[in-house]
């Protein structure tokens, strides 16, 4: 009886181990995770290196939160676009850029995207 509680006991602990270990590794961020600083600047230095880099010009615009301004710029010949930010002081932020933009019809249901 004895060497059967030794084997329970060194099984449990492996077990723990084991659960320990997988812990830290989902709890440690890895280096493709780490922060990456939004991109901001002055709105007009911002607007102009969507067009010059990305040929990317506003295509749509709306209110977040009732009052920051989000525009959308978009290249319909490459399919580029960047969602941005205005915030307080005239500067502007890129939330998000991505590829593949494509118009919507919104009056049409069932639109497969």
């Amino acid at each position: 009886m004895y060497e059967q509680d030794k084997h329970t006991f060194a099984m449990a602990c492996l077990f723990l181990a084991l659960l320990l270990a997988l812990m830290y590794v989902i709890a440690t961020p890895s280096r493709s995770q780490a922060p990456t600083q939004t991109p901001c600047g002055p709105t007009k230095q911002m607007t102009a290196m969507l067009k010059t880099n990305f040929g990317e010009t506003p295509a749509m615009a709306g209110l977040a939160n009732g009052n920051t301004p989000v525009l959308i710029f978009t290249n319909p010949n490459t399919g580029t676009f960047s969602i941005t930010i205005r915030r307080p002081g005239g500067v502007t932020c890129i939330m998000t850029a991505g590829e593949s933009w494509t118009a919507v019809d919104q009056g049409k249901e069932g639109t497969n995207l």
